[in-house]
């Protein structure tokens, strides 16, 4: 039986039978996990007025809380599944999620400690802690971490590139580079490994580096914006002014809808002495104002002080 046949059966059974709690728990669950979080945010509300006692229908009430974006009763109905049950880690680990989602940091901490305390080899844990130490920039204790993680396993490519921002942070560029290197070898197409590692080169005076990792960059992630900035800028710089205007051509043709690329298009006309060239495209922005990042309104100053 396919999920929505199911669903529909249970839904069947709860018009017949409102009281047939069995069915209605898994509904629920059903229906959280195939999206449809409204729905399954009722029957786990129902459960827990059914089941006040019970911590795990609190704990199902946050989940549903969370999928519906509404962080403040998830965390609410969290805390009441660990006051019910205070030794059960899933309770603590989603809490600590929650308070990652509203920047709580230090409560978040609190809580992974509890889940570290209860399970030594669960990486994820450690992850997530020393995450929470990088928001505070308390590099020390969350390289310690980030170290456990990897420690626990070793393909967490993200406990890699948050190292290597860590040691990117403190001028540790060498080290820097090596864990983002690492991020590659597990997750080839991760562009902000790319991005970091010419960022680092692009500050170094290494535009032939640069320019190559930007590249990279761009291919796995054709909409990110500040590599095409930077990669542009510095093809200016080298007075490589074919390659920008090339590549730049390149995206549009990739990618119809992103006008972004036009206005760093602009730029380039614009610094290669072509003002006419510069301010059609600009023209060309205003008139697809809903297709660009950029502050329209900028734009049509910029257009103005240059007629």
């Amino acid at each position: 039986m396919d999920v929505l046949s199911e669903i529909e059966e249970l839904q069947q059974i709860l018009r017949e039978d409102s009281s047939n709690l069995q069915a209605r728990r898994r509904l629920a669950t059903l229906l959280l996990d195939n999206g449809f979080n409204e729905d399954a945010l009722r029957q786990f509300l129902y459960l827990a007025n059914i089941y006040p006692d019970d911590a795990d229908s609190y704990y199902n009430l946050g989940i549903a809380y969370e999928k519906n974006k509404n962080l403040k009763l998830a965390k609410s109905a969290y805390q009441e599944a660990i006051a019910k049950n205070p030794s059960e880690p899933d309770y603590y680990y989603n809490l600590g999620m929650v308070c990652i989602e509203a920047e709580e940091y230090d409560e978040a901490i609190e809580n992974f400690n509890i889940v570290a305390a209860s399970d030594e080899n669960d990486s994820n844990t450690f992850f997530n802690l020393a995450f929470c130490q990088f928001k505070q920039k308390n590099y020390d204790e969350a390289a310690e971490n980030f170290y456990k993680t990897i420690s626990l396993n070793n393909q967490d490519y993200l406990a890699h590139f948050y190292l290597g921002n860590i040691y990117k942070e403190l001028g540790q560029n060498d080290f820097a580079l090596n864990e983002f290197q690492e991020v590659i070898k597990i997750r080839q197409d991760y562009s902000w490994a790319y991005f970091n590692i010419a960022s680092i080169y692009y500050e170094q005076g290494d535009f032939d580096s640069a320019i190559e990792n930007l590249q990279l960059t761009i291919q796995y992630n054709m909409n990110d914006i500040k590599a095409c900035e930077i990669l542009a800028k510095i093809y200016l710089m080298l007075g490589n002014y074919g390659d920008a205007i090339d590549f730049l051509q390149n995206l549009i043709a990739q990618n119809e809808y992103n006008y972004d690329y036009y206005y760093i298009l602009a730029q380039v006309f614009k610094q290669m002495g072509d003002i006419e060239q510069y301010k059609n495209f600009l023209q060309i922005l205003i008139d697809n104002e809903d297709k660009i990042s950029y502050p329209v309104k900028n734009i049509k100053k910029e257009l103005e002080r240059n007629e």
